[in-house]
């Protein structure tokens, strides 16, 4: 049996919510969005720490709504559509809550630079 690898790091993440159990990431989802809620009202001046626990509970809802949407293939189609919907728009918010993250990281290694 050969194993693939992608080059791809978000196909890579949902790959790994597809075969976790919907306990673990019922546990990722609460605790990123809860941890992201407390390290906002104990530092407030910390928005990069709590988008990157956004990402981390966002990537956790989107693997439970992937894991109903595969468990429940008959559904409806418009309540199928609405599902799909909301997986799109959870990805969009975890991948854009990661990147800002990530230049909110950069951003205060770099400091503030005035000419």
């Amino acid at each position: 049996m050969q194993t693939t690898v992608s080059d791809n790091a978000l196909v890579a993440l949902a790959s790994r919510a597809r075969r976790a159990s919907d306990r673990s990431l019922a546990v990722a989802e609460l605790s990123g969005f809860a941890a992201a809620v407390a390290v906002l009202a104990v530092a407030p001046g910390s928005p990069g720490f709590a988008l990157l626990l956004v990402a981390i509970g966002a990537l956790g809802l989107w693997g439970i709504t992937d894991h109903m949407i595969d468990a429940r293939r008959k559904l409806l189609l418009p309540l199928r559509w609405a599902l799909l919907g909301f997986r799109f728009f959870v990805a969009v918010a975890g991948v854009a809550a990661a990147l800002l993250s990530g230049y909110a990281v950069v951003g205060r290694l770099m400091g503030v630079v005035i000419s």
